[in-house]
């Protein structure tokens, strides 16, 4: 659940940089507050050097958020329809690919090759 502290940096870096902060306009119209990916990193280099368990909380509990926010704009997005099973006839045969396959010059090679072996003891 902890991602290595790189991974935090990396975050806090993109989220300040210039070009992040164009993209946050762009996408919400305004900045966005950096200060969540300051504070896991801040936190991840504290559990990384003291092993701090309360940091690990945290940036569990950041993490936890994140993916739930995550988890719901997906659910909530009405462009997809969730299956409820997979379709009848997902286990036919696929001949055409089969076909395919197995005319190419490649396993034409792979067979031949396969009878030549050398083996030296």
């Amino acid at each position: 659940m902890v991602r290595p502290c790189e991974m935090y940096v990396q975050e806090f870096k993109e989220c300040t940089s210039k070009q992040g902060r164009e993209h946050q306009m762009y996408i919400f119209g305004r900045h966005m507050n950096c200060s969540k990916w300051e504070e896991d990193k801040e936190n991840c280099f504290k559990l990384r050097n003291g092993n701090d368990s309360s940091a690990a909380i945290k940036i569990i509990k950041h993490e936890l958020i994140r993916r739930e926010k995550r988890m719901a704009a997906a659910k909530n997005n009405d462009v997809w329809e969730y299956r409820t099973g997979p379709p009848d006839d997902w286990d036919k045969p696929l001949k055409g690919w089969m076909e395919q396959k197995e005319n190419t010059n490649l396993t034409a090679t792979q067979a031949v090759e396969k009878g030549r072996s050398c083996v030296i003891s």
